[in-house]
């Protein structure tokens, strides 16, 4: 996450990494501004991908947008998280 110091925005890829890995990563969410960013990040995303899992299909969060891509490539969604960057 150190390298997100210039980027709009940040989506993480949730496919076959844990939810333990999710949760570290999102707790990068919070520390961000202490990287060095002049300005807060725009868009935080949170991508699901497959595999399916029940972990996965209760993941709820307020910290980042969910686009739940797990059964099928959410187009419109894609669509509207390209127009936020």
């Amino acid at each position: 996450m150190k390298t997100s110091k210039n980027c709009s925005g940040v989506i993480l890829f949730y496919g076959n990494g844990g939810e333990l890995w999710l949760r570290s990563k999102m707790r990068d969410f919070m520390k961000i501004n202490g990287y060095g960013r002049s300005k807060p990040i725009g868009f935080k995303g949170v991508y699901i991908a497959p595999p399916v899992s029940p972990s996965k299909q209760r993941f709820r969060t307020l910290e980042a947008e969910v686009i739940n891509g797990s059964e099928h490539i959410p187009v419109n969604e894609l669509k509207n998280l390209l127009s936020k960057l």
